[in-house]
């Protein structure tokens, strides 16, 4: 029963990270390109938004590599390496709050912040924000 679960897991984080590196190599720095093209005034703002966003993907993949090992863990029973995995993934969660929290600031003092822009930041920090409570929470209930 439980193999079959994690299995259906690490496929999961898997197709995540997959879909995420290929946006990352392929949709983003053409989005950039085309926004620049067509508001050449925010044009100087390709390259640090871009840096921002690769720099948001380090502590991304370092938590889909704690959650894989998470199931690990789980499919060994071995709880006490559970509870520190459980604790990076919460911290990769709230480093990528601040993060984005920092480049909303970033793009609200160059008047950047496009409407769409600030919704699918607020977007994705409430989807960290849901897995750092989660991660928090499964943390509290393994360290018992």
């Amino acid at each position: 029963m439980w193999g079959i679960s994690t299995n259906i897991l690490k496929a999961g984080i898997y197709l995540f990270g997959s879909v995420i590196f290929l946006l990352c190599i392929d949709w983003l720095p053409q989005m950039a390109s085309t926004s620049a093209n067509i508001y050449p005034e925010y044009a100087h703002l390709k390259y640090p938004v871009l840096l921002g966003m690769y720099v948001t993907t380090i502590p991304f993949y370092f938590a889909l590599y704690q959650a894989l090992a998470f199931i690990k863990t789980i499919e060994t029973k071995k709880a006490a390496v559970t509870v520190k995995s459980l604790s990076i993934i919460k911290a990769c969660a709230i480093t990528i709050i601040i993060l984005y929290s920092i480049g909303f600031a970033f793009l609200t003092s160059q008047h950047a912040m496009h409407p769409g822009i600030a919704l699918l930041g607020l977007l994705i920090m409430l989807i960290t924000f849901a897995v750092a409570r989660i991660s928090a929470m499964l943390q509290k209930q393994y360290s018992i």
